[in-house]
């Protein structure tokens, strides 16, 4: 009867001692989900070297350290006619207009944002008279057209931002 309460307290005593020798990083840690993404869907991002092109959510220990990274600050290609310009990394608490932004997962910031400019290509057409129909009038000189600040005295392309408002009107000048 004696020998069984001594391999009790041995037991006991040999788990203690191997709990103690895994150490901190081997227990149970507290997990942080994190979402990682762009303002919305399309631009590439990567997070600890992987690829994306839409927000993504991340269980990640606490503490632990990933490297969210804009490779390309100006993106084209993705959809026809459309430019994405990276602008910065965003949380609740701060803003970083780095490309690589090494971010560490803490239950304060449950979302860093990759922020972006959209922009939309219009494509300008200038032609001379004699490509014109009768029924189009034909201006005395070419002239030149102005689109978002841009002056085109042929043809050409321009990048916009989106209109917010279905009322806008593109902000369009023509001269001649």
């Amino acid at each position: 009867m004696i020998s069984l309460p001594l391999r009790i307290r041995f037991l006991s005593l040999a788990v203690a001692v191997a709990g103690a020798a895994l150490g901190p990083d081997l227990r149970a840690q507290e997990i942080v989900n994190v979402r990682v993404g762009p303002n919305f869907a399309g631009p590439e991002f990567y997070v600890d070297g992987t690829a994306y092109r839409a927000p993504q959510s991340f269980n990640w220990p606490a503490g632990s350290k990933h490297l969210l990274e804009v490779r390309n600050p100006v993106q084209t290609g993705v959809r026809d006619g459309v430019r994405y310009s990276f602008n910065a990394w965003t949380t609740a608490r701060y803003a970083d207009n780095r490309l690589s932004f090494p971010v560490t997962a803490d239950r304060a910031v449950p979302v860093v944002t990759a922020d972006f400019t959209v922009e939309y290509e219009i494509q300008v057409q200038l032609a001379d008279c004699g490509q014109l129909s009768s029924a189009d009038p034909c201006p005395a000189s070419p002239g030149e057209v102005v689109v978002g600040g841009q002056v085109f005295k042929s043809s050409g392309s321009a990048w916009v931002p989106p209109c917010r408002n279905s009322n806008y009107k593109a902000p369009m000048i023509f001269r001649s």
